[in-house]
This record gives C-alpha cells, structure tokens and sequence, in this order.
C-alpha cells in the first residue's frame, strides 16, 4: 500500500501548477505575436527592396536608351562632317586641276595630311593613355 502512495505523490510534484501552465502559454503567445510581426516586417521590407530595385531599372534603362540616342546623334553628325569635308576636297581638286594649278593642289593636300596625321596622333596618343589609367575592374560592369 505504501508504493501507490508514493506514486500519488511523484504524479503530484510532477504536475505544474495551472498558474505556471497559463504562464507558459501567454509567453508562447506572445513570441508567436512578435514572430508573426517580423515576418510582416521583413515581407514589408522586401516589398520596399522590389520597388527600389524596380525603380533603378527603370532609370538605368533610360538612362542606357538616352546614352544610345546621343552616341547614334553624334556618330550621325560626325559622318555628316567627314562627308562634307571630303567633298569640298574633292571640288577644290577638280576646280584645281580645272584651272591647272597641280602645285597649289599638292601644296593644300601636304597640309590636309598634316592635320589627319597630329589628329590621329592626338588620337592614338589619348587611347593609350586612357588604357593604361584603366583598372582591372573597369572592364566589369556593375549593373
């Protein structure tokens, strides 16, 4: 008769009090309100993240579409003057081979081939420059 006794009496030590149970139990509530209010947070958050992230797209693509159109202006123009320039040369060499003055001719492609070489030496001169400058992590672009 003694051993059920002393199990009545174990069961009862191991059981908690209903005060520490409801305890317990508003702690779990709890952590699950606060867990619940970070996810909202962080679904928040990511909301904010796509929205920031949507907008630098949308400026780098127009970015990008403004930088082709002034490239294609400038090459255009560009294109433009070389034509112009090559045919005013070719309109004073006929008009000086009309007139028979092959001398004023050669003496006006002398200094033509003047400019073209110091404007390509300009040129090759600031490539290499920018070349060099450049670091290894230029080459990547960051989008």
């Amino acid at each position: 008769m003694n051993k059920p006794a002393r199990n009545q009496g174990a069961q009862q030590q191991k059981q908690a009090p209903p005060e520490l149970i409801q305890r317990f139990l508003e702690v779990q509530s709890r952590e699950l309100d606060i867990k619940v209010r970070e996810l909202e947070l962080e679904a928040q958050r990511e909301k904010n993240n796509k929205a920031v992230a949507e907008i630098s797209i949308k400026a780098n693509l127009d970015d990008r579409s403004d930088e082709r159109t002034h490239v294609e202006k400038v090459s255009r123009y560009g294109m433009i003057l070389i034509g112009f320039i090559v045919t005013l040369f070719a309109a004073v060499a006929c008009y000086c081979l009309y007139l028979g003055k092959e001398a004023l001719l050669m003496k006006v492609a002398e200094i033509i081939a003047i400019f073209a070489a110091g404007f390509f030496t300009g040129f090759g001169y600031q490539a290499i420059k920018k070349s060099s400058n450049k670091t290894p992590n230029d080459d990547i672009q960051h989008d």
